[in-house]
Order: C-alpha cells, then structure tokens, then sequence
C-alpha cells in the first residue's frame, strides 16, 4: 500500500551545528625512533579544549611515523578515535585497530615502512553519515612508474582508496573495509580537501588530477561514497605538484588551492551541486618555487600562503586579491630552550585550527610551531609568531587534514530542507535497501538492512511516538518523512 504524506522534511541543522569535535585531537611526531632514554622522541598530542593542552604521550606507538601523511578523528564529543601514517590505522589506545595494518600496499609501502608514508596531506578521516560509530577512511597511495615528460621525479599518486572503520566492542575499534579503490589515475600529490554538503550532513571530497584542470567530486552520504562529477576549471601549469595543498574557507563558500609553479587559485564553491565558479589567481610570490601552503582566516576574508622562506596574506575583499599581498612573517634563526641548538628551519604545512589560529609546521625535523595567533586581522596585525609552540618530541612537519565538521545546512539555498514540506510517498509493503529511524531530537535510534515499512513497524522496540525514517533505495533519492510507531 503505498502511502502520501506532506510532512516536514528531518532534521533541524542550524547554520553552525555544535557537538561536533572530530577535530579536536592533532597527532605529530616519530615512532620507529622512539626511546625513552632520549629526548625529544615519541609523540605529542595536541588536544584544542577551551585553550591548548600540549602532552606528550609517554607510550611507544609501534612503527607509526607522521613525517608526511597524517590523519586523525576523535568522536562527537572530541575522544580520540583512529589515526594514521598511511602505512597502518591505530586506535585510541594508541596501538593498531583490529585490522588496521597494511593500507595502500605496494612497493613504497615495503620501503618506507617505520618511516612514514610519502603522501603529504594523503590521509582524511570524515564520519559516516547516519551511521552511528562509523567512519571513513579516503587515503592516496603512491607506486613507482615510467618517468613522464615535465615531472621531476618517479613516484606517482596513481590511487585513491577508502576505508571504513567502526568503533565496535573491540576495544580498540576494527576496519571494516580495507583500500577499496575508488580512482585509478594520475592524481595530484599534495591536494585532497573535504567540504559539508549544503544539506549540512553530508560530504563532498575534492581531488584533482596531475597536470591537468580536471577535479573529481566525491560524495559522502549515507549511502556510501560514490563520484558525483567532474569539472574543468582554472590553471595547471606543473606536472611537479607534491609541495602544495588545497582547502575550503570554513564556511564554505570557497576553495583555495596553491602549487609555486600554478601560483594561488581561488573559485567561489556551491555546496549544494558541489561545483566552482569565478576563478581568481595570483602568480606564486616566492621565485625560490619550493614549498608552497595555503590556509583561510576564520571569517574566510583573508588567505594566507607560505613558501620556504616566507608567510604573505591576501584580502579577498580587496579589488585586486593579488596586489593586497602582504608579508607577515619571514623565516629567522630560533634557540631552542630544550637542546640550546640554533635551528634556521622553513615553513611547510599550515592548517586552520579549532581555536581559530593558524598553525604552521616546518620543513624536516624539529620540535616547534609557528602560529598565526589572530589571523582575521588584516596585516601583521595579525600576530603571526616564529617557534610560538615549543614541542616536548619532534615531529617531521605533517599536520592532519579536516573540513569544518560544524558547518551546517546553507540556509535558504536549494538544499534547505529544515523548515520545507513536501509529500513524500512511500510503499509499506516495499523491501528498502536502507532504513534509518531518528528521535525527533534528530538522535539516530538505529539503521536496517533489507527491510519494509511494515517489517519495521513489527520487529522494532520503539516507543510509541513520532519518529523520523529515512529510506534509501536503488533508483530513488534518499528520502525522509515522519512516521507514528
């Protein structure tokens, strides 16, 4: 019997939805070199409460290495979850999950192993939409290859897997689903960002390919993940893109991209078709061409982009983005107060944190952080500090990759479906692929398989009441209604 409802479609999202402290936990440093009897060796997990907790984890996380790729979660309420080095997925009693060993296989894995996987920015963790303790795992692996005209060197990112992990009963969380392929092709090496879909649930996940202007989008729901398209879009001067990175404005409404022989790219990004416009560009600043990153201010106004030597901000407000570079920190000399040593270090990473400062790491080993303390302030009022943190165990310059896990629905877009109402038929008596039933509260009550309507409504120990149901099925969109148990 199939049923017409007009009923309001789930889930209030707000702007900025709060609960949302996957990023709150940051791991750095060496594994395979750790030993007790020396400083500086181990790791440091740096934990964004109200203020920073610096802390150094008295504990040998066997042959995990975060020189390059690094990736972590924490859980909803910010207790860390997984991580990884690319090489192998721990949990979080720092110690491997239940089948974490062994992704991206191959030969690079065999010879960087206990030194880190070289992948920068080649690690991204994003929860699984509607599925309570779930979480996937997009990870990029490297081979060795023919060298090809314009490219320096070998080795390729040629794959882009995704895992999915559960914290289960097993004490310390279990892989699922290991390096399931998901392209096979030449993609760039130091570029993946991760932005929330207009809906405010799910995910889109940007890659673009090697030498080319073509990006592919990745959509993360809770149906799995799947390509939704691809764009031609802006430059692609250099087959050399290992020394660059990409990312979203926090709220985002844009995308910023920078490699030193492309320069900075900047396009405008609509969440709801996942798609760019309006391309802007400025040439690279540094003539050095070494190592580029970029990061947005809080507020979006204002994008930062480093090179070796050198951090210059820019105004997207202004008229002319590329004429509003300015200078707001230089590479310098720095004692260190632990081992007295002078270190001359450049910059590398820089990421946006939770507490909203910039934090920039530098190139190869050290035990210190430059932070950008104030970073919507125009200028070098925005109190950009060399060596700002100093680190009780070194690291080797990789920071983990996130999107803004707060960003809510985009109120009054095409997506906006909080305040909508729409019929929305349904079939009892039909087998649906996939059910979700929700707590009005928007608290997920438990997800099935295989099951009708009416299958539902009897093998169910609900309360009697008012409840969200949300139905996937092959040849249909997901779609959600209430319904009375």
């Amino acid at each position: 019997m199939i049923r017409r409802f007009v009923l309001a479609v789930i889930l209030s999202y707000s702007c900025s939805v709060s609960g949302q402290e996957y990023d709150k936990n940051w791991i750095v440093g060496y594994a395979e070199r750790y030993d007790s009897s020396k400083v500086f060796q181990g790791h440091t997990l740096l934990t964004f409460n109200n203020k920073l907790q610096v802390k150094f984890l008295d504990v040998s996380i066997p042959l995990c290495d975060l020189w390059v790729t690094n990736g972590s979660i924490s859980d909803e309420e910010g207790n860390l979850l997984f991580f990884t080095d690319g090489h192998r997925v721990y949990g979080k009693h720092f110690d491997l999950c239940f089948n974490g060993d062994s992704i991206n296989p191959g030969e690079l894995w065999e010879n960087f192993n206990g030194f880190g996987y070289p992948e920068q920015n080649g690690a991204l963790f994003l929860p699984f939409p509607g599925r309570r303790d779930e979480y996937v795992l997009f990870h990029k692996g490297v081979t060795y290859d023919k060298p090809i005209p314009g490219r320096e060197d070998n080795i390729y990112c040629n794959i882009f897997y995704y895992s999915v992990l559960v914290d289960n009963e097993r004490d310390n969380g279990e892989m699922r689903r290991k390096n399931v392929p998901l392209l096979k092709s030449y993609i760039n090496d130091s570029e993946m960002a991760a932005c929330k879909h207009g809906n405010g649930r799910d995910y889109w996940i940007v890659i673009k390919t090697m030498g080319t202007r073509e990006y592919y989008f990745y959509l993360l729901d809770s149906s799995g993940v799947r390509l939704s398209h691809t764009q031609v879009i802006g430059t692609a001067k250099t087959k050399n893109d290992w020394n660059g990175n990409s990312v979203f404005s926090r709220d985002g409404s844009k995308f910023a991209r920078v490699l030193p022989e492309d320069g900075l790219e900047i396009f405008d990004f609509d969440r709801c078709k996942g798609q760019f416009s309006n391309p802007r560009h400025a040439d690279f600043p540094d003539a050095k061409l070494l190592v580029s990153s970029v990061a947005f201010s809080g507020s979006g106004r204002f994008v930062y982009v480093s090179s070796i030597n050198k951090i210059w901000q820019y105004d997207l407000e202004a008229v002319d983005v590329g004429a509003s570079e300015v200078v707001i920190l230089s590479r310098d000399t720095f004692t260190s107060p632990l081992d007295h040593e002078l270190y001359n270090k450049g910059y590398f990473q820089m990421r946006l944190a939770p507490d909203n400062m910039i934090y920039v790491v530098f190139f190869g080993g050290n035990h210190f952080m430059t932070r950008i303390r104030q970073p919507d302030n125009k200028g070098i009022a925005c109190k950009a500090v060399n060596y700002d943190i100093i680190l009780p165990a070194w690291m080797g310059g990789s920071l983990p990759l996130y999107p803004n896990f707060r960003l809510g629905v985009l109120q009054g877009s095409a997506c906006d479906n909080t305040n909508s109402v729409v019929e929305v038929p349904y079939d009892e008596n039909k087998r649906y692929n996939a059910l979700s039933v929700f707590a009005i509260s928007g608290e997920l009550i438990g997800d099935y398989k295989n099951k009708t309507i009416q299958e539902l409504r009897s093998e169910t120990s609900l309360i009697p009441g008012l409840y969200f149901v949300r139905i996937s099925h092959h040849g249909f969109k997901t779609k959600t209604f209430k319904l009375i148990f």
